[in-house]
């Protein structure tokens, strides 16, 4: 079912994105890491560059979350009992959200380095 246009397609976003906020408890974690860090890189003065960093950094980390939600919930449709291939399926989609976690953190406590130590 395609959505009919622009906004209703931005409207099932938006709510895919408070489903995966409520249901999904590492997403929670990174948003509140999120919302504690963009006051600390406002304060330390971030350039843009480091801002542009930033913000692609959480976007990776909440598309990959979303995805490995999504892979998930197929998943636990298709079959609730215990399947290896299911399992690896699983860890696959969670080791790209740990990329970009590690991603995330890596890139935050270099810029926040440079700015205290440089």
């Amino acid at each position: 079912m395609k959505n009919k246009n622009f906004l209703i397609g931005v409207k099932r976003a938006t709510i895919g994105l408070l489903l995966a906020l409520r249901t999904e408890r590492n997403f929670t974690v990174y948003l509140i890491h999120i919302l504690l860090t963009l006051p600390l890189n406002i304060l330390l003065h971030f350039t843009v560059t480091q801002h542009l960093i930033w913000g692609i950094t959480v976007a990776g980390v909440f598309s990959a979350e979303c995805i490995n939600t999504a892979l998930e919930k197929i998943c636990n449709f298709l079959t609730e009992d215990y399947n290896e291939k299911i399992r690896d399926i699983k860890d696959i989609a969670a080791g790209a959200v740990c990329c970009w976690g590690i991603a995330f953190y890596a890139a935050e406590l270099i810029m926040i380095g440079l700015k205290l130590f440089a």
